[in-house]
């Protein structure tokens, strides 16, 4: 720093001086009595951008992999992120935070938020696990809330009445700028699959889902009763907005005010290409989606002033050549306000 010596100042710089004092301290009392408050932070309206991606088993362990992906795949998969360039990523089926780590890319700082559950060695599988999380730009503020745990339902052994866990997953939850006017409670959930509709489900699954949804409900009902706002975003497993659905149904009956699904309007056409055990590529089209999102009244207003929300297509040429995922990302530009760096 260039330090000033008093002495050589001409007296009319003491002058200015003063007069910017006095004008200093007059501008907060101007402030309050307009009803105004200053702040020292500076609010922009660019939208936050969250991505909602299942990963398809994505993994960089040793040994036997689920989807086996090359350098070049994985490099693809960083490029879409990339490509979209979201403030928060919500995947779902990453084995560890390595293997996340591995397709965000390198030009921004990312948080990895991982479920809760990667610390319960009891509920894992022992090949390959499907993990929630969140990978968060590191100028948000974000406050790592303890994971809906209950979306792993407890069973009852028959023969021996024991307790054990089904092995499902958590819903990752974060609170995106805790403790100011635009909180935001954020879950991440990736449900019990098997139920995808009233006409295309087993009895077993549609059980359990049921009572994930139950679950959910509570989260859901908390969040209500504490007038706060959320988001929840992943692969529900279930054709929400289908006719045939009934999950929704069934969440909506449960609380005081019916969740908006933000995804109502879009239009499933996802197509991806899966790899046989020969290698061989297979090339599939998925016109209905199971990837969702539901939001609280005041989001969904928000969204409907000036949001945008889409499932993102892979190209052709990037299907033909790569083992992307079985699952099209949904994309949604959230107008709040946030803070600037």
């Amino acid at each position: 720093m260039y330090l000033v010596n008093r002495l050589q100042l001409p007296t009319n710089f003491f002058v200015a001086i003063s007069i910017l004092l006095v004008l200093c301290h007059a501008i907060p009392a101007i402030s309050k009595a307009s009803g105004k408050t200053n702040t020292a932070v500076t609010i922009t309206q660019q939208p936050l951008i969250i991505m909602s991606w299942n990963l398809q088993w994505l993994s960089v362990a040793n040994g036997k992999m689920k989807v086996t992906r090359s350098h070049e795949d994985l490099q693809q998969l960083r490029q879409i992120i990339k490509e979209v360039s979201p403030d928060i990523l919500a995947f779902q089926e990453v084995n560890s935070t390595k293997a996340i780590q591995t397709v965000l890319p390198r030009q921004h700082s990312y948080r990895i938020y991982i479920s809760d559950r990667s610390q319960s060695p009891e509920e894992h599988f022992s090949s390959q696990n499907q993990f929630t999380g969140f990978a968060v730009k590191s100028s948000l503020q974000i406050s790592d809330k303890p994971d809906l745990k209950k979306l792993n339902l407890v069973y009852r052994d028959k023969t021996s009445k024991n307790q054990f866990f089904s092995k499902l997953r958590y819903g990752a939850y974060i609170v995106l700028y805790p403790a100011t006017n635009k909180e935001l409670h954020i879950l991440n959930v990736h449900l019990k699959s098997g139920c995808f509709s009233r006409k295309h489900g087993k009895r077993r699954a549609c059980h359990a889902l049921k009572r994930q949804g139950e679950v959910l409900a509570q989260w859901i009902k908390t969040r209500q009763e504490s007038s706060q706002q959320y988001l929840v975003i992943g692969d529900f497993n279930h054709r929400l907005n289908s006719q045939q659905q009934w999950l929704l149904t069934a969440l909506n009956r449960s609380s005081a005010q019916p969740s908006v699904l933000l995804s109502k309007e879009i239009t499933g056409g996802c197509t991806i290409s899966l790899r046989n055990k020969k290698g061989d590529r297979q090339i599939r089209h998925y016109n209905s989606l199971i990837d969702h999102a539901l939001a609280s009244s005041e989001i969904a207003q928000a969204m409907r002033q000036s949001g945008k929300f889409f499932q993102y297509q892979y190209p052709k040429k990037l299907i033909q050549q790569f083992q992307l995922s079985d699952h099209c990302p949904l994309i949604l530009h959230l107008p709040l306000s946030r803070r600037k760096q």
